[in-house]
């Protein structure tokens, strides 16, 4: 797990949920929280927020082009740095995946991070089933693995 500890970092953000979480008859589990399935309100899955080239980047792209006219080392460092923030930015982008947003009653939300958008959707169906009164006991969900467990050790999907 990557420490994500209860937070309320942008407005009602309640918690962030990177690795895996179970839900058990009305329970969800993650991060050593239960929310209560009565609770959830809706649940949404949506394309993570992607980097974009700002105004620093255009302004240091055109100064590290005027400064390889006249100090042709000083511009090719410069440059580099450019190509190198540029590189960042879209692997940064490229590594996004989804998020899955899942609204509580109280105004607060769960974010679960899953870079394989089909998953995201197949999670979205079974919590959908679970709010339609499934009779599923308990199912846990691996988001690195993309693979969803019934029951104690019983894999439905995933590799």
């Amino acid at each position: 797990m990557n420490g994500y500890n209860l937070i309320e970092k942008n407005l009602n953000e309640l918690e962030e949920i990177s690795d895996n979480f179970k839900i058990n008859k009305n329970i969800i589990e993650f991060n050593n929280r239960l929310v209560q399935l009565n609770n959830v309100e809706s649940v949404a899955v949506v394309k993570a927020k992607k980097k974009t080239i700002g105004s620093n980047f255009i302004i240091l792209s055109i100064v590290s082009l005027v400064f390889f006219s006249i100090a042709p080392i000083l511009g090719l460092i410069l440059l580099i740095i450019v190509g190198y923030d540029l590189y960042s930015i879209k692997s940064y982008n490229d590594s996004l995946g989804n998020k899955i947003f899942i609204n509580l009653v109280s105004g607060h939300y769960i974010v679960i991070h899953c870079k394989n958008k089909p998953f995201a959707y197949k999670i979205m169906d079974i919590i959908k089933d679970y709010l339609n009164n499934s009779k599923l006991d308990s199912i846990t969900f691996n988001i690195n693995d993309s693979t969803v467990t019934l029951g104690d050790n019983s894999p439905i999907i995933g590799d």
